[in-house]
């Protein structure tokens, strides 16, 4: 007969309970041989039904909204995650490997991947361009005295001939006509571009009608000023003007998954427009979902950055219970010195453990499977004992169990003053629970949703 081995570890229902339930032993579908004492084998089709939590092996999702019209000018926001390499126990035969020690098939690295709704951020800044200056060359004039009547073509100008300063000409003059005619002290053109005429015989609009309204007096225009064919830019410092912008971000931008290490990576949100300026964040919705669950830390790290000041920064640190190479599945919260006044954001729409929270959670950071059972009333325990098992609370406040969350939320919001913009940012960190029903082999009930939820820890 084939065996079955299985580790009897959290992750599985203590299958041991067979030694005391006569209903288990009597089971069709449950098939224990020994090969000694301490090992047992088990049918593969109840051997997924035992599944009573997470393993490390499954994603976590954690999902990070921002409450909108934060001010997030001097911000910067990330989650730091690192986590060891979890092995699995089976894959998908792709390829054959000629290594029997490492298979990449069987095992996951820690990675994050981006997606929800992105963010839209509202701003101004400053934007500095550089700066050009026009210069007019290949100067003209006319003169009252080249008045022509014989040349055809020169009904633009009133039959005055143009007097240029270099080719091509409209009229041949004799060499020297521009120096001896055009008086050289209005070589200086008029900034505004009234004077710039580039083609002889289609004048800018601008320049037909001041023609024409001094027609009866040339003097006024036609021989008051220089005359220019040509123009060019060069540059001319530089000028700095506004810039105003929404722009909408989305959360899946490579740039914002930042790889620190081969176990660390940060994934940086998209909150504000640019270094300087004003940011403000109309909305901000993202899910990480994390490659697996071997957790070692995970840190919410906010920092405020002013130019010419050392950066501040918050940090909402958990750590392995046990350190990095621990088999627990708790990260506990590490609280750190506060630097900036953070303070809690309040209860999570739609939080399911709502009418669980004692009075006192107002002023807590946390809600969900973070909440110590101290902070629990009575209806939690009325429900876990009538309704239906849910997560074990939390040892000590904060503390996050990776295999009975379902999944992590952080709410990021800011104490706004009447409606004003901006103000202390405040943070609340949500872990859904989980509920647990009864295993069945068939119609029969072998394991108690009691049990099962248990078997987690």
């Amino acid at each position: 007969m084939r065996m079955n081995h299985m580790l009897l570890n959290r992750k599985w229902i203590l299958f041991s309970l067979v030694l005391v339930s006569p209903a288990i032993l009597a089971a069709e579908n449950l098939n224990f041989n020994y090969t000694r004492a301490d090992s047992r084998s088990l049918e593969p089709q109840l051997l997924k039904l035992g599944k009573a939590c997470h393993s490390r092996d499954d994603p976590m999702d954690v999902e990070v909204d921002f409450l909108p019209g934060l001010l997030t000018s001097h911000s910067r926001i990330e989650l730091i995650v690192s986590g060891e390499v979890q092995r699995k126990g089976y894959a998908g035969l792709s390829v054959l490997f000629k290594n029997p020690v490492v298979d990449y098939d069987l095992q996951t690295s820690m990675d994050i991947t981006a997606g929800g709704e992105g963010s839209t951020i509202y701003g101004t800044y400053d934007v500095t361009t550089p700066k050009t200056r026009t210069v007019y060359d290949d100067p003209f004039c006319f003169h009252k005295d080249l008045f022509n009547l014989v040349i055809p073509g020169l009904e633009v100008s009133g039959r005055y001939e143009p007097i240029y300063s270099q080719k091509p000409y409209i009229v041949n003059l004799e060499k020297g006509a521009f120096y001896k005619y055009c008086d050289i002290s209005r070589l200086q053109p008029t900034t505004d571009g009234s004077t710039y005429w580039p083609d002889y015989h289609n004048p800018p609009k601008g320049i037909k009608t001041a023609m024409a309204e001094t027609s009866n007096d040339p003097d006024q225009f036609l021989f008051k000023y220089m005359f220019y064919r040509h123009k060019y830019e060069i540059p001319d410092g530089t000028e700095t003007h506004q810039k105003e912008e929404t722009l909408s971000v989305p959360a899946t931008k490579p740039e914002q998954v930042v790889r620190i290490n081969n176990s660390t990576l940060s994934y940086v949100f998209p909150i504000r427009l640019t270094e300087n300026g004003m940011s403000i964040l109309k909305k901000g919705n993202f899910r990480l979902t994390l490659s697996q669950r071997n957790i070692t830390s995970l840190t919410l790290r906010i920092t405020h950055k002013v130019a010419g000041y050392d950066d501040t920064i918050q940090d909402f640190t958990w750590k392995r219970d046990g350190g990095a190479s621990g088999l627990s599945n708790t990260l506990r919260f590490t609280p750190t010195p506060m630097t900036l006044h953070i303070t809690p954001a309040g209860d999570i729409k739609d939080d399911p453990y709502a009418p669980f929270y004692d009075k006192s959670l107002n002023n807590s950071y946390f809600r969900g499977t973070l909440v110590a059972e101290s902070s629990l009333n009575n209806n939690y325990k009325n429900y876990v004992k009538n309704i239906s098992p849910l997560s074990l609370p939390a040892k000590s406040m904060g503390d996050i169990n990776v295999l009975n969350t379902q999944k992590l939320k952080f709410v990021i919001g800011q104490d706004n003053q009447q409606g004003s913009i901006g103000g202390d940012y405040t943070v609340t960190v949500f872990g859904q629970p989980m509920k647990f029903g009864p295993l069945y082999a068939g119609n029969q009930e072998m394991v108690s949703a009691m049990q099962l939820r248990d078997a987690c820890y």
